[in-house]
């Protein structure tokens, strides 16, 4: 009887000792991705784990973290993701693809600030009952021609004081560093009415946070109207017959202006009324000059 009693003593020992050994050796299933290069600014990023196996990926989001860098989708199961900006991109995959590995998914990028994008992959995934987040940071490097496509950005809303008619801002040629000068368009004022091109930074004015609605500040008479920029610059001119003006602004061949950036509003008066009017905002963005 002793003897059985030390044997299954021994047993369960054993037992134990193995379920902890299995315990050690298992792992929990990780995110690895490969970037392969396709051509025109564009990459497939091959999905694995590593542990082999482990639960189904519900959700794959893709997030550029260098600052001066777009992601565009290079297929239409990516969506885009609420922090999607113009700086800063993330895109979103949502399926029930089943387990991680062998799967590929596609993205393109621009850039203009540096040529080292970082871009982070996660994954949530349903690994046996537990959730889980799987994170994967891919260093990419692009050539020449994928520097960030620079232009003006329009946000914001006009007040439309004159007679109901918005003034509106635009932008002629192209703001890369070197370029030149960069046409600041104003259309929809009245005819031979005086107006101003302000450029400033959009992130405060006088220590008050932009954008700013300005009746509080300047009367009823700018009423609906918003300051969006900090009018650090201010260059008047007078719109011609239809309504029309521009004014140029250089851009100089600097370096160090490439991934900055510029807000751009016409502030106009029509003589006979009195009444001013505002356009929205129009950001210049410096990119690097192209090839």
């Amino acid at each position: 009887m002793k003897t059985i009693i030390r044997l299954a003593a021994l047993l369960a020992t054993s037992t134990l000792l193995l379920g902890n050994a299995q315990a050690v050796q298992s792992c929990e299933p990780a995110l690895i991705v490969s970037a392969i290069p396709t051509g025109n600014c564009c990459f497939d990023f091959a999905l694995s784990q590593s542990c082999g196996g482990g639960g189904d990926f519900v959700t794959i989001t893709a997030t550029v973290l260098t600052p001066g860098a777009n992601l565009t989708a290079a297929s239409n199961s990516w969506v885009p993701a609420p922090t999607f900006g113009s700086k800063q991109a993330s895109w979103t995959m949502e399926s029930d693809f089943g387990p991680v590995a062998g799967k590929t998914v596609s993205a393109c990028f621009q850039w203009s600030a540096s040529n080292k994008i970082l871009v982070r992959f996660q994954a949530l995934g349903n690994g046996g009952g537990v959730w889980y987040f799987g994170t994967f940071d891919v260093e990419l490097t692009l050539p020449l021609s994928c520097h960030f496509l620079s232009t003006m950005e329009i946000s914001g809303l006009p007040c439309a004081n004159y007679l109901g008619t918005p003034m509106e801002v635009s932008g002629k040629g192209t703001t890369e560093s070197g370029s030149g000068t960069f046409e600041v368009v104003l259309d929809g004022a009245p005819a031979f009415s005086p107006a101003f091109m302000m450029l400033g930074t959009t992130d405060q004015w006088l220590g008050l946070p932009l954008p700013l609605e300005l009746t509080a500040f300047a009367g009823p008479a700018f009423q609906g109207c918003t300051l969006y920029q900090s009018a650090i610059l201010i260059t008047p001119t007078v719109s011609d017959a239809s309504g029309h003006a521009a004014l140029s602004i250089p851009i100089p061949a600097d370096p160090n202006l490439i991934g900055k950036s510029v807000g751009a509003q016409w502030l106009g008066f029509d003589l006979a009324s009195q009444l001013p009017g505002m356009s929205a905002l129009g950001t210049i963005l410096i990119g690097a000059p192209q090839p």
